[in-house]
């Protein structure tokens, strides 16, 4: 199954994608700041991550992607 991670702070925004994406037979991860996102990847693949790049681009520039 493909993985897809979403990070984004706007929870109703982001539970609708998740909801249309896991009925389309992805499983999803959601984080709401660069802390989360962070943390959650760490020790997770992931085949597409979608984060808003408007969202504290400070804290999200910090993130090291593997």
């Amino acid at each position: 199954m493909k993985r897809i991670f979403l990070v984004k702070d706007d929870l109703s925004l982001i539970g609708g994608l998740s909801f249309a994406l896991e009925k389309q037979g992805y499983e999803t991860d959601i984080a709401r700041t660069a802390l989360e996102a962070e943390q959650n990847w760490q020790n997770k693949t992931y085949d597409l991550i979608i984060l808003d790049v408007r969202q504290s681009l400070y804290s999200l520039s910090k993130l090291r992607f593997k």
